[in-house]
């Protein structure tokens, strides 16, 4: 059986690339970006849609149709992150809506990327209370040491509804490829 996905703040592409690269379907994509959409469509799938993500009721709907078995997101970082001003507001409830989406949907699992320092926001403790039903593990990786050309410090937040060992042998798969040579953008420029 494959695995069915929704990526929520799509963006690029770059989360559902690496789920198709590991054999899980990516049914939609929904980012409220225009820009991103167009990008995504024409990268990996035509699958990518227009969506308030803000706007929680109409996105649980558009999302629990595609009846997935995983949402996964990359909500907007900018009110954490440490090259920003680390007041949370409205970016930052984005990361609480996603949250509410998964809790309607009521998917096996979700997974979450963002900046490591969310793991001490408000939001990310709101979210840990609405999906109080989910098994979390937590892990930071360093993008560098997992094939990206880039010095980029990751969080990642993966919740099961099988459990902990479920969501703790997550995280020790995705941690285990890391290496210990950094790629650069000088190894895959392809000029």
């Amino acid at each position: 059986m494959i695995m069915r996905a929704v990526d929520l703040f799509c963006g690029a592409g770059g989360m559902s690339a690496g789920l198709m690269d590991a054999g899980i379907e990516v049914v939609t994509a929904l980012d409220h970006w225009d820009v991103a959409v167009n990008t995504y469509n024409r990268n990996i799938g035509e699958h990518a849609e227009p969506c308030d993500l803000s706007v929680v009721e109409a996105a649980s709907t558009r999302v629990g149709a595609s009846a997935p078995d995983i949402i996964v997101a990359g909500p907007p970082c900018q009110d954490f992150s440490t090259a920003g001003k680390r007041v949370e507001g409205r970016q930052a409830n984005l990361t609480v809506a996603f949250a509410e989406i998964v809790a309607t949907c009521g998917p096996d699992f979700f997974l979450m990327e963002n900046v490591p320092q969310v793991r001490r926001s408000r939001a990310y403790r709101m979210l840990r209370n609405i999906l109080s039903e989910y098994q979390i593990a937590e892990t930071c990786l360093d993008a560098s040491l997992c094939g990206v050309p880039q010095v980029r410090k990751r969080f990642f937040a993966f919740g099961s509804r099988w459990g902990q060992a479920v969501a703790d042998r997550w995280v020790s798969h995705v941690v285990r490829p890391q290496t210990a040579h950094r790629l650069t953008v000088k190894e895959v420029s392809v000029w």
